[in-house]
């Protein structure tokens, strides 16, 4: 989801950061915004694509070929309980030869699929826990001032300040350089959610477990303004 407002802000002034969950740990020094990220139910842009029908593999070599190290985390805590196999290896590009199944995102996972099979892992995801799927969050600095952490949140938790127009422009960009349809892009960023819940909360500490790196990454440092009440 790089290519969604917000999703792509780099380090500010202020050392405010949008970044992968699964990178949180890389940043000791910030805290993690429990109300502000990017979280999607049931349709998402990762997904699991292979020649044959998912119930057809067996022991499949699986291909990570993905931007980033979240979408790789969410496949290792679907792709084998959800479709029933258990994958005889997890391989990169070194490996792509013999691999089965290959695990995309982006605009490779939401493009038009020349043959094959596709499988959306959001919604294995979902389906199998019950939880969103949480790809971003908002990484606070250490001593920040709590009316710009606010400030911050109040602007992302609406979309990155873009209005109708403008998110109009980014499905155009995304159907250009991916080749998915409009209707689909809408359809899939009308699903985006910015303001975090309990449940996705949940969700992000659920797939640090279900992908063995929880005991890697650590508990998640939650930010908490020191000048509320509990």
């Amino acid at each position: 989801m790089a290519n969604l407002p917000g999703a792509g802000l780099t380090e500010d002034r202020s050392g405010f950061l949008v970044v992968e969950s699964a990178r949180i740990a890389s940043l000791p020094d910030h805290a993690i915004h429990p109300e502000v990220g990017i979280a999607v139910r049931d349709r998402g842009v990762v997904a699991m694509q292979s020649a044959v029908r998912p119930d057809e593999l067996e022991r499949p070599a699986i291909w990570i070929r993905t931007t980033g190290p979240t979408a790789e985390l969410l496949a290792r805590a679907t792709v084998a309980q959800y479709f029933g196999f258990r994958p005889r290896a997890w391989v990169d590009e070194s490996g792509a030869d013999d691999a089965e199944v290959v695990i995309v995102d982006e605009a490779t996972a939401i493009g038009p699929l020349e043959s094959g099979f596709r499988e959306d892992l959001t919604r294995a995801w979902f389906v199998l826990t019950g939880l969103p799927f949480v790809s971003h969050l908002l990484a606070v600095p250490d001593g920040a001032d709590p009316v710009t952490v606010g400030a911050v949140a109040q602007w992302l938790s609406s979309g990155g300040g873009l209005d109708k127009e403008q998110r109009r422009a980014v499905r155009e960009e995304i159907a250009a350089r991916s080749g998915a349809s409009l209707d689909d892009l809408a359809n899939l960023m009308t699903g985006i959610r910015w303001q975090l819940e309990l449940d996705d909360r949940r969700s992000v500490a659920e797939l640090f477990a279900r992908s063995g790196v929880a005991e890697q990454i650590g508990p998640v440092r939650w930010y908490r303004n020191e000048n509320e009440p509990e």
